[in-house]
């Protein structure tokens, strides 16, 4: 019963907007969101446990419900029935200090930087990049024509992702801080990224 009160209280509070993780308004606020979340998710918890009630027509009360508020009145529709396709479909993400989106690049720089060191060549050797992404990288970290403002905006850039391994050697930490904490060099171009194209970069 408790469970399921406080599952509506989660309801009720809705969700906070994207706006802070994307330019132009990317900020630090996406390195604490979902530490938030989880600070309102266990206060909501332990009011429940203090007596605080439930509300069950949450998701279908007419006008003030879930449903009306922010579905246009209609109700859930799922892709598959409940059971455990999200356990089963998890997709860890590997030990880079990068956004999701950027994963497969930034593997594939550590790779080619290790090809380059064998060949005792570095970044500097590399004439262009070409590079194939999908279409949520692009939308959503691909800043190639995008003035970055801050920290929180290079650090979800799938361009400065890529570059801190392929020229810094390293995926440490301390190299992450030094890529991000300031705007590329004036007049160089970083790789940029399209879907199902290849885009040459200087």
């Amino acid at each position: 019963m408790q469970t399921r009160d406080a599952i509506t209280q989660a309801w009720c509070d809705g969700q906070s907007m994207r706006t802070y993780r994307h330019t132009p308004n990317t900020m630090s606020r996406k390195s604490w969101a979902a530490g938030d979340a989880c600070q309102t998710a266990v206060n909501l918890v332990l009011k429940v446990m203090k007596g605080e009630g439930g509300m069950p027509t949450v998701l279908s009360a007419p006008t003030w419900g879930f449903y009306d508020v922010n579905f246009g009145g209609k109700p859930f529709k799922f892709q598959r029935p409940y059971g455990s396709y999200v356990m089963e479909n998890v997709l860890f993400k590997v030990s880079y200090p990068a956004e999701f989106h950027s994963q497969t690049a930034v593997e594939a720089a550590e790779r080619l930087n290790k090809k380059l060191a064998a060949m005792g060549k570095s970044a500097a050797d590399i004439e262009k990049v070409v590079n194939r992404t999908h279409e949520a990288c692009i939308r959503i970290i691909d800043k190639q024509f995008k003035p970055m403002d801050n920290f929180a905006d290079r650090d979800h850039c799938v361009q400065v992702s890529y570059a801190s391994i392929a020229v810094m050697r390293s995926d440490r930490r301390s190299t992450w801080l030094l890529a991000c904490s300031s705007q590329p060099p004036h007049g160089r171009r970083l790789p940029r990224w399209q879907r199902g194209g290849d885009i040459d970069a200087a």
